[in-house]
């Protein structure tokens, strides 16, 4: 939960995409990552990475929306061969 929410879940929302509106998020290779944090339904720790989606065949370009997708650290750790919950992990995507 967030302290200082207060119940308008459009309004905050609002805040947040103005930032991408207003040219603060139009870099292209702009992606960001949550911290690891256990998925209600699976109860699997897991992580949610999201990007800015601009229509750019117009100038200036047109913020779209946001597009997300939600990943289970099992499948990282599969992948890379390391402890989901292990800082040498983490720092993989810091960098």
């Amino acid at each position: 939960p967030v302290d200082d929410f207060d119940g308008d879940l459009v309004g905050a929302m609002a805040s947040y995409y103005k930032l991408f509106a207003l040219g603060l998020g139009d870099d292209t290779e702009f992606t960001a990552w949550v911290e690891p944090y256990e998925f209600f339904w699976t109860k699997k720790m897991g992580t949610t990475n999201s990007a800015p989606v601009f229509d750019r065949s117009v100038d200036p370009p047109l913020f779209l929306g946001v597009v997300a997708n939600d990943v289970h650290m099992d499948a990282f750790e599969q992948v890379l061969g390391e402890n989901a919950q292990s800082s040498t992990m983490l720092q993989r995507f810091i960098r």
